[in-house]
């Protein structure tokens, strides 16, 4: 009875219109959840809203909860970080490698230009009063 069952499972899952059907089934409900996650109104997204909402609340006043969180989180990322730490290195480096300096100069000025700014005019003005008061040490030394 267990051989039979094996057999019709593999029948259906190497079915062509069986995964047909099961992907057509997949890409409604996959369509639908975008949509309900778009819309602003939507049922859905009142309810993860809520949820979220909840769960920040319950964190904030429990801080037993919030520990045993903390713990898990810790856990999975080192968990990931032992696992998969060597290929997301990988993937990291490959992609910075491909990274083209002129562009990527371009895009961080655009992103952080203002900041960057600042930085150069303290840069500048801190290396200027640096050099004035090294040149004046000098100076009064005797040198």
């Amino acid at each position: 009875m267990r051989e039979r069952g094996e057999d019709l499972k593999q029948q259906i899952l190497t079915d062509p219109d069986f995964t047909e059907w099961t992907d057509g089934i997949w890409e409604g409900v996959k369509d639908s959840l975008v949509a309900a996650s778009e819309d602003p109104d939507s049922n859905l997204r009142r309810r993860l809203e809520q949820l979220a909402l909840t769960t920040g609340e319950r964190l904030l006043s429990d801080p037993e909860l919030r520990s045993n969180v903390d713990s898990w989180v810790a856990s999975l990322a080192a968990h990931l970080a032992e696992r998969t730490g060597a290929e997301v290195a990988s993937i990291i480096a490959t992609t910075v490698e491909r990274w083209d300096a002129d562009e990527t100069s371009r895009r961080l000025e655009l992103q952080v230009g203002r900041d960057l700014q600042f930085i150069r005019i303290n840069g500048t003005l801190v290396g200027g009063l640096v050099g004035l008061a090294i040149h004046g040490a000098v100076q009064a030394l005797g040198g």
